[in-house]
């Protein structure tokens, strides 16, 4: 797919590519569409969720927050949507560690 990075062995995607804002944890629909590890970051909410697939291997999967505005036009009732940003370190062997993080009021929070 030409719209995956791949960050070490952690596929990155904007997130319209695969729809997994549904639920009350982004991450784990993520999870269940892919059975594989990975960030999306289109939900516009912080999550992870981590979790072994058929072959035992854990996956983790992960959903940042954004850094737009939280009101849209288009919902004017209000959402879900959190600022947040993700720090991604990636070892010499492709292993990763995401340190997926919310932000309160210009304050960066560990999630």
């Amino acid at each position: 797919n030409s719209d995956m990075i791949d960050c070490g062995l952690l596929p990155i995607l904007h997130g319209n590519e695969i729809k997994a804002s549904g639920g009350t944890n982004p991450a784990r629909s993520l999870y269940l569409k892919t059975a594989h590890s990975c960030l999306i970051s289109h939900v516009h909410r912080t999550s992870s969720h981590t979790e072994p697939n058929l072959n035992f291997d854990e996956c983790a999967t992960f959903t940042t927050g954004c850094l737009c505005t939280l009101q849209h036009d288009f919902q004017p009732w209000g959402s879900k949507h959190n600022h947040g940003n993700a720090i991604i370190d990636v070892a010499n062997n492709n292993e990763y560690d995401v340190r997926n993080h919310r932000i309160v009021d210009g304050v960066i929070r560990a999630s």
